[in-house]
């Protein structure tokens, strides 16, 4: 009789130094929430040194943008290139219930986390930054521009909209997202238009701009042909009009 073969062990990637420390600090701030918590908690939690927890993260402000560039990382991974001929938005719809969807391991951490810094400034301001270079990855993931100064604005606009959906995921009990991905279509749709606005605005500036220089350059030519002959040059305001 045959012997029967033994069933392959699968082993599980082994995580990194600053995984385990983010696992140990979600998972610490769960139980008893995140602003009393402290780093040499979240380093006997991850088994490791002190001094290896604060080379990698100085502040437990760090150790949360360790988890939005870990999240980033899923993300990526994750997406694969089936929907490329679909309109940039609804790809962007996708990336980020993708990322919501890799948020849903951290949910209940997130949930005593936000609680405890919603209303800290200085903390919110530092985490924007990383939050920011983040949806530039997301914004790129599905094929929008993030170049330029409409590219800027157009990711800070995007930060600033999927941190209130994240709010409202946050609220959200429906396992389906149901409210949460109404909330997301909604604020992108509302955030396309901002953008366009703002796009428009930002076309006026630059001839707004471009205007000006043309006529600081005629004064500066009015003062130079004076100063050559003595006399008045032509009257700009009567160039313009004998033009018209």
């Amino acid at each position: 009789m045959a012997k029967s073969e033994k069933p392959k062990k699968t082993t599980r990637p082994r995580k990194s130094k600053s995984e385990k420390i983010i696992a140990s600090a979600f998972k610490l701030a769960e139980r008893r929430g995140w602003k009393d918590l402290t780093l040499e908690e979240i380093a006997r939690g991850a088994r490791l040194p002190f001094a290896e927890l604060v080379d990698l993260f100085a502040s437990k402000t760090e150790i949360l943008a360790g988890y939005i560039k870990l999240v980033d990382s899923r993300v990526l991974a994750s997406l694969d290139g089936d929907a490329l001929d679909e309109p940039v938005r609804e790809r962007l719809l996708d990336v980020l219930i993708a990322r919501i969807e890799q948020m849903l391991p951290e949910k209940a951490a997130l949930q005593r986390i936000h609680s405890d810094i919603r209303k800290d400034a200085g903390i919110m301001a530092s985490l924007n930054k990383v939050a920011l270079r983040s949806q530039m990855k997301m914004l790129a993931a599905a094929g929008g521009s993030i170049e330029g100064m409409s590219g800027l604005v157009r990711a800070q606009a995007l930060t600033y909209q999927f941190s209130r959906s994240v709010e409202t995921w946050l609220d959200d009990d429906d396992p389906g997202m149901a409210r949460t991905m109404a909330d997301l279509d909604r604020r992108l749709r509302s955030g396309e238009q901002t953008i366009n606005r703002l796009k428009g605005g930002i076309q006026m500036a630059r001839m707004a701009r471009s205007f000006g220089k043309a006529f600081c350059q005629q004064m500066r030519d009015r003062r130079d042909a004076k100063n050559d002959d003595g006399r008045e040059p032509t009257d700009v305001a009567g160039e313009t009009g004998a033009a018209q």
